[in-house]
């Protein structure tokens, strides 16, 4: 019964095996783009504020509407003879006109009426300005969190698999130990070590073994914390997903040169978001600013309608000092009755026109101009900062990932020779030459795990820091990943 429990565990597994997902970088990056929530929500705000300034474009799109009007209007017809004022009475002098008479016209009309702009030009009105700068923060704001979260991914991904080598290296240590317990014990039956060599021993491997066994712990936690940065945690299950990756040896990473850095800055403000925002209020703000001008010309409104049967076409031309435009108008009647003739005027045209020119506003307009002027100032020298910052920033991580590299090929070298050392140490404790103690071991084996964990955290850091570059030069924007906007 235990014989074929455990052939069907082990066929579970191979089953389990045979079907799990291998996914490498590509397909995390490809899969965070379709189910990370901070890209959704991000991309869901960027949509709202977009919804928002299309609704503010309406106004410009043609209207129609069909209407209906109807009044009613009561009157007493007035008396044919004169009034009389008598002891602060009003009495009639007719006696035909003792109560006068009441009579009522009703008005009807059905109507289709139509509007549509035909041009507008001058200052940015204040809800569409807002509009439009609310669109372009979001629009900044959702290509920064898909550079963050590109990011995030590839940074999660790099963990899990140092983590996974340092195992594996680690495991190899473990078995240099246990081959090194297995020689004391057998000296030990031979009589030439003593018991308290085997301790030793055996306290190296179960150190190496709790070691091992921290990583392992860490290795489940970086395992969720990669499907938690894609978005998959709580969707599917992630048994049947396995990470995989090539060795560190065969990592592909940014390794620029000097002759590089100019382009690598020129490529970090391309894609910097920020400064693509700052870009565009600049290039509003110098509208704003011009647009200050038209508020010293009049305001002036102009009509012409011409009547053709029933219907009306109209064409109205105005302008407040900021917003000109041009709308063309019609109003056709379907169906009408009781109208007063008088307003019957019958096939024409008219035309309407009004002027009125501001004098004296108390200044208002040349400290509006002053205000305008300024903040388009202010907004240069934020892009001017911006770029700065960069530029700064790029070439602090170019150089700090120069140095990373270098110190990552140094401690690689000193982990080898610290296990050469040891080696030797051993060897020569074991033929009992060098006058070598327990201490010189311990401290040998010390010099091993502090060379191969300070390799271990260099070579992380040089990951991270070939990523906090490619964040910096914004290169997830090109990326097909991802809907970048």
């Amino acid at each position: 019964m235990t014989a074929y429990r455990s052939i069907l565990a082990a066929l579970c597994c191979l089953a389990s095996v045979a079907h799990a997902e291998e996914w490498d970088l590509t397909t995390c990056q490809r899969e965070a783009g379709y189910h990370s929530p901070m890209l959704g929500a991000a991309r869901a705000r960027w949509n709202q504020m977009r919804a928002r300034t299309r609704f503010d474009y309406a106004e410009q799109l043609p209207t129609i509407g069909l209407n209906a009007d109807y009044a009613r209007s009561e009157f007493a017809d007035a008396p044919e003879a004169d009034l009389r004022l008598s002891d602060s009475t009003t009495r009639l002098s007719s006696p035909k006109s003792e109560l006068a008479e009441v009579s009522g016209r009703s008005q009807r009309e059905l109507f289709l009426q139509a509007q549509q702009e035909i041009v507008r030009y001058g200052a940015t009105t204040p809800s569409r300005f807002a509009a439009k700068h609310q669109e372009q923060a979001e629009k900044a704001r959702y290509r920064e969190v898909i550079i963050a979260v590109d990011s995030k991914v590839r940074q999660a991904y790099y963990r899990l698999l140092l983590t996974r080598d340092e195992i594996a290296s680690r495991d190899e240590l473990l078995a240099y130990f246990r081959a090194k317990m297995d020689r004391v014990q057998t000296r030990l039956d031979a009589g030439l070590a003593r018991p308290v060599e085997l301790h030793e021993a055996e306290l190296e491997v179960l150190e190496e073994q709790s070691r091992i066994n921290n990583l392992q712990r860490e290795l489940r936690a970086l395992h969720l914390k990669l499907f938690t940065e894609i978005g998959l945690v709580g969707k599917r299950s992630l048994r049947n997903i396995e990470i995989v990756g090539p060795p560190y040896e065969q990592l592909q990473l940014l390794d620029p040169s000097e002759e590089d850095l100019p382009a690598l800055i020129e490529e970090a403000r391309a894609n910097r978001p920020h400064l693509a925002e700052l870009g565009w209020q600049i290039g509003e703000q110098q509208h704003q600013a011009r647009s200050v001008f038209w508020q010293w010309l009049p305001q002036v409104g102009l009509q012409l309608t011409k009547d053709v049967q029933d219907t009306d076409l109209g064409l109205n031309w105005s302008g407040n000092g900021q917003t000109w435009k041009l709308v063309g108008s019609g109003r056709r009647s379907l169906a009408s009755q009781g109208l007063d003739p008088a307003l019957d005027m019958g096939e024409g045209w008219r035309v309407m026109a009004n002027v009125s020119l501001p004098l004296f506003q108390g200044g208002r307009r040349l400290a509006r101009g002053a205000e305008e002027r300024a903040r388009l100032h202010e907004l240069r020298q934020d892009r001017d900062e911006t770029r700065n910052l960069i530029e700064l920033e790029v070439i602090e991580v170019f150089y700090d990932l120069k140095s990373r590299r270098e110190n990552t090929q140094i401690l690689r070298r000193r982990a080898d020779v610290a296990r050469q050392r040891l080696d030797t140490a051993e060897e020569l404790f074991e033929n009992a030459m060098g006058n070598l103690n327990f201490d010189d071991l311990r401290r040998q084996r010390v010099a091993v795990n502090f060379a191969e964990q300070s390799y271990f955290a260099e070579r992380l850091a040089y990951i991270l820091a070939a990523e906090e570059l490619r964040r910096i030069l914004g290169r997830a924007l090109n990326s097909e990943f991802y809907k970048t906007p």
